[in-house]
């Protein structure tokens, strides 16, 4: 609510609008002048509100991202804050800091992400119509527009996601090559091979997430701003023990806030291994296996190893279990076996269903060939057979 306040022989006014807060010197006018203004004022405000017609504010597309930054920051993870910059960045390029918020239209839009196509795929393309819709939505939030310019622009369809891993005797050669690495990079590349973190996972990691004693890691930093735990391999808690027991004998002591993933040399920490990493690829004779596919390589074979879904969904901290989905055929195995034992089930009931006739059949004869020697009980019940095929289901498991 706007209101009127006087200071130093100078009249004020003091309103909220689109969110933002406003504070005018009106001058040395008679007081009668400066309510007429509030009036004015207060109308303008309640025709927006009753009949829908839009105060435009005045706010710059700078402004307005300067805002959405700082919220962004204060809300969601350090990573989503950085890639929000990113595309904030991108955005003023294209259209400038100074230009008016009101002024972008669909069409504007639509043209942004038409140039942003011919740069980059369809994955891109989602991330920052995700980003402008977010944005947008924030802004009609916060009353610096009425309407939010990119909602009903459609996403792209997203091709089948990489799922690359490497075979047995893939492998087996890179972890031949991993012996020969120092022990700060062996540790690092075998963190993310026996954990399936992420690349900004392993990079931030902190001794104070190792837990040694209960054999788990606990991710603080993640992608989805959640925290998950990951138990370690006992190839993985010994080499960290051996990284660990090494750094306290070189530093005297090791924090819990210290990275885990030093450089020896000068102590800072590892932010860039992919150099590195694509040495020992091509020592292993390794082609088209990037870092981040280590993290599709654990998830690979949890799942030929018929772990299932909603495990492998947990461990690696997807927040859509779609994501976990195309690790789902890899699990072929649990169902062959599921399908060998119909077969095997189905084939012993008819055996014993064919073994049941024949007997059936022969007592039927033995009693034609005694005639009258005895109207006797038969000697196979039911309940005697079906306790037999019982027998013979749980000798056979």
């Amino acid at each position: 609510m706007a209101k009127l306040y006087r200071k130093n022989n100078k009249w004020y006014i003091d309103y909220r609008l689109h969110g933002r807060r406003y504070r005018k010197c009106l001058g040395n006018i008679p007081k009668t002048e400066a309510e007429r203004i509030l009036l004015e004022v207060e109308t303008q405000k309640a025709q927006e509100k009753v009949f829908g017609k839009p105060i435009l504010s005045n706010i710059t597309l700078g402004e307005a991202l300067k805002d959405y930054l700082q919220y962004s920051e204060a809300h969601h993870s350090k990573q989503y804050a950085q890639s929000n910059g990113y595309r904030a960045k991108r955005l003023i390029e294209w259209f400038g800091e100074n230009r008016l918020l009101r002024d972008i239209s669909p069409i504007d839009i639509e043209n942004f992400l038409y140039e942003r196509t011919r740069k980059c795929g369809p994955c891109t393309f989602n991330s920052d119509l995700m980003f402008l819709k977010s944005f947008f939505n924030r802004c009609v939030e916060w009353e610096y527009i009425s309407s939010n310019p990119a909602a009903r622009i459609k996403q792209k369809k997203r091709p089948p996601g990489r799922l690359r891993y490497l075979s047995e005797n893939e492998l087996r050669r890179l972890m031949q090559e991993l012996e020969k690495e120092p022990l700060h990079w062996r540790a690092l590349f075998l963190t993310a091979l026996h954990t399936g973190m992420r690349k900004g996972e392993v990079i931030n990691l902190k001794w104070g997430d190792v837990d040694f004693a209960a054999t788990r890691i606990i991710v603080q930093n993640s992608k989805n701003n959640e925290k998950r735990i990951i138990p370690m391999t006992s190839t993985l808690k010994n080499i960290l023990q051996e990284l660990y027991n090494l750094q306290q004998q070189t530093t005297g002591c090791v924090s819990p806030v210290d990275y885990v993933f030093v450089n020896p040399e000068n102590g800072r920490r590892i932010t860039a291994p992919g150099s590195r990493f694509r040495k020992l690829l091509k020592r292993a004779r390794i082609k088209d296996f990037r870092f981040h596919d280590m993290r599709h390589n654990f998830a690979s074979y949890l799942a030929m190893n018929n772990v299932d879904i909603r495990t492998i969904q947990e461990l690696l901290g997807h927040k859509d279990i779609k994501m976990t989905i195309r690790y789902s055929h890899l699990s072929s195995r649990a169902l062959e076996q599921a399908v060998r034992k119909f077969n095997d089930y189905v084939e012993e009931k008819l055996d014993a269903s064919e073994n049941k006739e024949e007997e059936e059949e022969s007592e039927d004869s033995e009693g034609e060939d005694g005639g009258q020697q005895g109207s006797g009980t038969n000697s196979c019940k039911p309940s005697t057979e079906y306790a037999t095929l019982i027998q013979k289901q749980e000798v056979k498991k």
